[in-house]
Parts: structure tokens; sequence; C-alpha cells
């Protein structure tokens, strides 16, 4: 007896069809499990046979090869679950073969209920392109996929009631997609407002400027200044984003799980501030893994930088990055604590950035006779760098 169900599973950011067969045969009763897996989809042996017996479905002892095609391609995650029990059940014979164009997502849990995955729209996404009719997928994640039109959705709260279902107890109902308010560019609501800025003439001249030409921005200045403050408030006059624009920023959202039940679609461009000692890997993504970082995350929106250049002086100096995803130019503009100014040039701006640390070394005499040596040594090497060339 055969069984065979369709999945799929993230690589990355991209989904990968994985067809999931069952065979049951003669011989040693035993399960076995073929075709590249990670530990986890390993165990879903265990959550399968648990689930299904916890279900009141005793399954004769036979022979069980479970095989996840195509073999030469690392399966991983948890969402195989239902694949996998739908398959067994299909070789047993207790419920008839799904369509060719269904697909089946979700992990089980050892009562027989199925979890949420991360990474459903994106998987929702590539299901539709692979040209997949109907989807069963937790109900957990209706509300994330049911922002993708062209393909039929049906929640799945537990193993009996989808076993049911595909027996032909009744009709197979499809999720009933729900208009959202909001859903019109522009109407987007943020905490902030770029009209809230006060002062700053040339300061809001220069992000306007670097706005238009989707520049990158670059300001110098101690804490207060009002560098976040203008940093967050950015996205409020940037383009309102396009629902092409909202679906391939919510996918990246999807596979960090970031999304929620409430709003399973990035209606606002993202702002991401990581902390100054963020590494490289969180930065740019990556791992054993692979999962998108804070500058995948601020497609289409802010990516916010506060990096500190001399670790002594932080509280005086601080250089941030307002950053706009796919940019080449840099705009770069001088702040001191009450006014701001563009840098004429590399030069001017050298030149200023001493002046600061040479207020920073006299304000911080007070501190300390040894504070303010170790200041002025390193206000030395700085000069002599500079005279060099070298920064």
């Amino acid at each position: 007896m055969f069984g065979k169900v369709n999945s799929i599973y993230l690589q990355g950011m991209w989904g990968t069809q994985v067809s999931v067969e069952a065979d049951v045969s003669g011989g040693l009763p035993g399960w076995s499990f073929v075709g590249y897996l990670a530990s986890e989809v390993r165990e879903a042996q265990d959550r399968v046979r648990t689930a299904i017996r916890n279900l009141g479905v005793e399954l004769p002892p036979r022979k069980v090869t479970i095989n996840l095609s195509p073999a030469d391609l690392r399966k991983e995650g948890t969402g195989f679950d239902l694949a996998i029990a739908a398959a067994i059940l299909t070789a047993y014979g207790i419920i008839p073969s799904p369509e060719e164009t269904w697909l089946f997502l979700g992990e089980l849990g050892l009562d027989g209920r199925i979890k949420g995955i991360p990474g459903a729209l994106t998987l929702t996404v590539r299901a539709r392109e692979l040209g997949f009719t109907r989807l069963f997928l937790p109900e957990e994640n209706l509300e994330e996929a049911s922002m993708i039109q062209g393909i039929g959705l049906v929640g799945a709260g537990d193993l009996k009631s989808l076993m049911e279902l595909l027996k032909g107890a009744g009709p197979i109902k499809e999720y009933e997609r729900r208009e959202r308010p909001g859903t019109d560019p522009g109407q987007e609501k943020y905490a902030g407002d770029f009209s809230e800025v006060n002062g700053q003439k040339v300061l809001r001249r220069a992000a306007e400027v670097a706005v238009a030409g989707m520049h990158n921005l670059l300001m110098i200045g101690p804490a207060g200044s009002g560098k976040t403050m203008v940093a967050r408030r950015l996205a409020t006059i940037l383009p309102a984003m396009t629902q092409e624009e909202r679906i391939e920023i919510s996918k990246i959202y999807s596979v960090c799980n970031l999304l929620s039940g409430e709003e399973p679609l990035i209606r606002r461009r993202p702002f991401r501030a990581p902390h100054h000692t963020v590494s490289a890997q969180a930065l740019t993504g990556g791992g054993s893994r692979p999962k998108p970082g804070e500058i995948s995350l601020a497609t289409g929106g802010i990516l916010f930088l506060a990096i500190c250049f001399f670790a002594p002086f932080s509280s005086f100096i601080r250089i941030d990055y307002p950053t706009f995803r796919h940019q080449a130019e840099l705009d770069m503009l001088k702040m001191e604590p009450f006014t701001a100014k563009y840098a004429a040039s590399s030069n001017h701006q050298r030149q200023d950035d001493v002046g600061i640390f040479l207020v920073s070394c006299i304000l911080s005499a007070v501190s300390g006779p040894f504070l303010f040596v170790y200041r002025i040594y390193r206000l030395v090497r700085l000069s002599a760098a500079l005279k060099r060339g070298d920064w």
C-alpha cells in the first residue's frame, strides 16, 4: 500500500516543494525515514505515531517506509508532520488519496493538535507560484496566509477533524478572506511625524533631500541633538507602500516569525535600530539555517545604526547611519548640539570632529585628571592619523 502527498518547506527565503511518500508492507514492524533529513524531521515519527494513537486510530504493525523527495536536499523544520501523517493514513487506506494539487503544512502535537509554523505567508506565495490550488495549514496561520490571493486555504485545528474532512464527512470549506481596515496605500499610521521636528532647518532639508533621492544619510552629533528623533520620523515622508511592497516585506518578517494575527501584513515602512554591539551575523543574516538579518528586515524602510568610534567618548560622540536599502550615494550632515550644518568636505568634517573631541576633553577634566590625560593622548593620536590621511 502506498500513499503520497505534497508539502513545502523553507530554504532561506525560498520555498521548496517536497513529495512525502509512505509505503506500508510486510516485514519487521517499524518506521523508517529516508531522504536526507534533519533531526527534527526524523523525530516526526514519534510525534505522528503518538498523535494518531491518541486519536483512537490503531495502525496494524507493519513495516512503514517514509521518503521525502527529492532526496538530495536537506529537509528541515517541523512543518512536514501533517504531510507525513496524511501520507501514512493514505497508505493504510484510512483516508482517500489527496489530489495532486493539494498541499499540507503543519506541526503535530502529541494530542493531535496542529500547531502553527513560521514562514506561512512566504510558503503560501510559493505554493501559488507552483500551481497548487488548495493549501491545508494550521488555523494559527490562516490570517497570515489569507493575505495571498489565488489559492484556497483550509484551516485545520486538529488531525481528527482533518481526517473526517478528507474522508468526505462534509464539504471542504475554504477560508473566507475578509477585508481589513487601512489597506489602502497612504493610510499608514506612525508613532511620530516628521512635522513634529522643530528647528534644525538644515537637518530637515538634508533629510528631505535624502528621502527624495533615496540617498543614505550620515549624521554626527552628541546625544540629544535629534539624530534618533529625525531618523524615526523619516518613514513618514517616504512614499506610501504599494501592495506588492507590503507582501515582499511581509515575506521577510514571516520567515523570522515576526508577524502577528492582529497584523499579518506589514503596512508601515520598517524602522530597524539594532544595538551598536550587534554581531555581523545578526546584522547581515545567516547562520546554520540562514535567516534574514537587520539589513533585510529594514527593506523598504530605515536602517538606523548607532556607531561609537571611540568607546570612552560614547557619551559625547555618536555617529548614526539612517540607511535606505538599495542605495549607493551618501549625503554627509554635520550636527552640533543645537544647530546643524552641512560638512563642506571630508577635511572640514574631520576638523570639526577634532573640535568636538577637544570640547569633550575639557568637559571631562572635571571628572578626573587621569581621564583627561587619557583623552588628550587619544586626541594626539587622532591628530597624527589625520595628518597621515589614515582616518
